[in-house]
């Protein structure tokens, strides 16, 4: 993925690191987030 090269990027760091439970529930259920948003 070309996304390494964007600094601003914080879902980049968070791949060689363990995953927090808040960010893991997203990645998990994407649907709900873009929703809760709305």
């Amino acid at each position: 993925m070309h996304r390494r090269q964007i600094p601003s990027e914080p879902s980049v760091e968070f791949l060689d690191e363990p995953v927090p439970k808040d960010i893991q529930a997203r990645l998990e259920k994407p649907s709900m987030l873009f929703e809760t948003q709305m």
